[in-house]
C-alpha cells in the first residue's frame, strides 16, 4: 500500500494524517516522515543553527536538535497535535528551537558536571581553630539546614563538592557559589566574635 502512493505528490496535511492515523502500517509513517524530512530538512537545519551560534561544534548539535525533532514526530500521538489547514513549517520550526535549547541546556549541564571544582582550603582551617563543641555549635547556628548539610558534607566529611551535587541532583556550579556563601558566613561570625580560648585571631 505505502509503495503505490505518490509521496512526493502528497500535500502536507496528508503525510501528517498519515502519521497521526492509527490505521497506516509503519512502513508508510516512516516512507510520510521521509518525504516530510526531505521537504523540510534545510530550513529546520538552518533553524537550528541559528538556535546553537556560538556553540563549539554547532552543525553537529544543530544535526541532533533536527533529528530528535523528526524521531519526536514518530512518537504516538505528537502527529496528531498539528492541526491541518495550517502551514507546517511553523509548526516544525517551534519543535526544533525548543529540542535546540534544551540540548544546549543538557550539554551545558554536562560540561559543568565535567569542570573540575576547586574548593578553597580556608573553611576546613576556620572550623578547625574552633574552641570546642560550644563554638562548633554557635557557627553551625548561623547556617541554614541546607547550607549546613552543604559544610557538613564537604567540610567536615571530605566530600568533593562535585560529588555532594551529584548526590543532592544540584548544579556544581551553584553549589560551589553555595560553599563561597557559607565560608563568607563563617568568617563574618568568626571574625565578629570575642576571641575564644584556644583559637587566635
Amino acid at each position: 500500500m505505502g509503495r503505490d502512493r505518490d509521496w512526493k505528490h502528497l500535500d502536507n496535511d496528508t503525510l501528517m494524517s498519515i502519521l497521526a492515523g492509527d490505521n497506516a502500517s509503519a512502513d508508510e509513517k516512516q516512507r510520510a516522515c521521509a518525504e516530510i524530512w526531505r521537504r523540510f530538512f534545510p530550513i529546520m537545519l538552518q533553524c537550528a543553527i541559528g538556535e546553537v551560534q556560538g556553540e563549539d561544534g554547532k552543525k553537529v548539535e544543530a544535526l541532533d536538535a533536527v533529528q530528535e525533532a523528526f524521531a519526536h514526530l514518530l512518537r504516538s500521538g505528537i502527529a496528531a497535535q498539528f492541526a491541518t489547514g495550517r502551514p507546517l513549517q511553523p509548526w516544525f520550526l517551534r519543535m526544533v528551537r525548543k529540542n535546540a535549547l534544551d540540548l544546549l541546556r543538557r550539554r551545558r549541564r554536562q560540561r559543568l558536571r565535567n569542570e573540575p571544582l576547586t574548593v578553597s582550603p580556608e573553611t576546613p582551617s576556620l572550623l578547625d581553630e574552633l574552641a570546642g563543641d560550644e563554638e562548633f555549635t554557635a557557627v553551625m547556628a548561623q547556617l541554614t539546614p541546607d547550607e549546613q548539610l552543604l559544610c557538613r558534607s564537604v567540610y567536615i566529611d571530605g566530600q568533593s563538592a562535585k560529588t555532594v551535587a551529584a548526590d543532592l541532583g544540584r548544579d556544581p556550579q551553584a553549589v560551589y557559589r553555595e560553599l563561597h556563601r557559607i565560608r563568607t558566613k563563617i568568617r563574618s561570625f568568626l571574625y565578629n566574635q570575642p576571641p575564644a580560648a584556644g583559637r587566635q585571631r
